[in-house]
């Protein structure tokens, strides 16, 4: 008797097989356009009728369980009843909702400019497809941002009291009707032109302040991103990097380098003198509750921990390593390097220069968490508080040893 046995699928089938089975959601996700991709379909990540059709084909025809595949979203019945005849009416929203009017804050001034918050609520119908993109509009002025966000800053030209009002736009380019119009006035605009004044401090371990030798060599900096960015967030981080790098080392004088990708993990122990080949700033990415974010969830954005040498005298302390961590979710969301969460990681690396927080609620200054110097929610930039203490804790200094 002869018998046989079936090959072992490939590694490369197992990974079709896993995409094909996933669970999916309808709308659009970043695990959509992978699913699209294999499928050989448009991969614009949103998941509707044509990708569920390819979807349900190559399934049947290799057998695999359709248990991810979702149901089209619901549709609204109307059913009217007489006596003899029943009508039903099926009513299936193409457009997204209109939305209710957007919540404002009070007007204030950053940088000479007139600035305000803008939040609001999702629309309760976002159509055919999920929402790509939100647009304010007061008066002439329009603006643009992404469906995933809930909130915006804006920049005013002037202190003049003005209307706003907001509509969904889908991924099939599908507009909602405008909300009704939210107004701010002339009284609710600051009269005063004052510049706040720089404000900054430094950190101390054990009562020295912190800073890098500059006679160790050049400062590197390495990204472990475990696989979690596509091609285009990867290519957005290490842009957003080596000009970060860039920034730094001419506000400090120091050489801090952006080397690249590692797959070095969160150092578990002092990794002894630089140089450290997997960066002496290693940066991860991985989701809250793990590495350094053990104790976190997905409200915050990263973590950090620093590796001091310990045995400076003085009143330096030095830094041989720094480790952030930076959670999944924030990673990879659109505002990550074209919005506000920019200015989180400008905060961490200004932590691993030596930098601390001046305190709460100063926007004038990236170091205040939250803040957004020189620049806007949008586009931070640093402020005049952080570029001081960067000098402070620069080249000029001198080596350590």
């Amino acid at each position: 008797m002869t018998t046989s046995t079936a090959p072992a699928a490939s590694a490369a089938e197992l990974a079709q097989e896993a995409i094909l089975t996933a669970d999916y959601v309808w709308g659009y996700s970043q695990a959509a356009k992978q699913l699209q991709d294999l499928l050989g379909l448009t991969a614009d990540g949103n998941y509707g009728a044509g990708t569920r059709i390819g979807h349900l084909a190559v399934l049947e025809q290799r057998g695999l369980t359709t248990r991810g595949v979702p149901a089209p979203p619901p549709t609204t019945t109307t059913t009217t009843t007489t006596t003899t005849t029943t009508t039903t009416t099926v009513v299936t929203y193409t457009h997204p909702s209109k939305m209710v009017k957007p919540n404002l804050g009070t007007p204030y001034l950053s940088g000479g400019t007139y600035v305000i918050q803008v939040s609001w609520k999702t629309p309760s119908q976002s159509g055919s497809s999920s929402v790509k993109t939100y647009e304010i509009r007061s008066g002439s002025d329009t603006w643009t941002v992404p469906g995933t966000a809930s909130s915006t800053t804006l920049n005013l030209a002037s202190a003049q009291g003005r209307s706003f009002e907001i509509r969904a736009v889908n991924y099939e380019n599908r507009a909602g009707k405008w909300s009704d119009k939210a107004w701010v006035y002339d009284a609710n605009f600051p009269t005063t032109t004052t510049t706040a004044a720089p404000r900054y401090k430094l950190n101390e371990f054990e009562g020295k302040n912190i800073r890098w030798d500059p006679c160790a060599g050049a400062i590197t900096m390495k990204l472990n991103h475990g696989g979690r960015l596509n091609s285009r967030q990867l290519n957005d981080w290490e842009v957003g990097l080596l000009g970060l790098a860039s920034e730094i080392s001419n506000m400090t004088g120091l050489e801090l380098t952006y080397m690249g990708t590692t797959t070095t993990e969160n150092r578990q122990e002092h990794p002894g003198d630089r140089p450290q080949a997997g960066g002496d700033i290693l940066i991860t990415i991985g989701p809250a509750g793990t590495g350094l974010m053990s104790d976190y969830d997905d409200t915050y954005f990263g973590a950090t921990f620093g590796w001091y040498d310990g045995w400076t005298s003085g009143i330096w302390e030095q830094v041989d390593a720094y480790d952030i961590q930076v959670s999944t979710q924030d990673a990879t969301s659109d505002d990550m390097w074209n919005g506000g969460l920019r200015g989180y990681l400008m905060y961490f690396l200004g932590g691993a220069f030596g930098l601390y927080s001046p305190g709460d609620g100063i926007d004038t200054e990236i170091m205040s968490w939250g803040g957004s110097g020189s620049g806007t929610w949008n586009s931070p930039d640093w402020g005049e508080g952080d570029k001081i203490a960067f000098g402070l804790v620069g080249a000029s200094n001198g080596c350590l040893y």
